[in-house]
């Protein structure tokens, strides 16, 4: 498995932000484009999208934090593989 981490322009959309590939598997994108203060959108490339931010003492709280999102997606795929 190759993992490839590419800053990029986070103020352009379309610019691939993480590639995963695996020979079995598709690969996978995933974009990052910062909206308002900390407030960013990242996205698929398909048509699935999230709104990440900080906490209100930080941020405006309109989404959760990058951590959050880490811990929900694993919630999300351990869930997923049990059934």
């Amino acid at each position: 498995m190759a993992l490839s981490l590419n800053l990029g322009n986070l103020y352009n959309p379309r610019a691939p932000m993480l590639l995963l590939e695996e020979e079995s598997l598709a690969k996978l994108y995933s974009t990052a484009k910062l909206i308002k203060d900390f407030k960013i959108c990242v996205d698929d490339g398909r048509a699935h999208s999230v709104s990440l931010d900080l906490p209100p003492e930080l941020g405006i709280d309109m989404g959760p934090t990058a951590l959050e999102l880490g811990v929900m997606s694993y919630a999300g795929y351990s869930q997923q593989f049990s059934l």
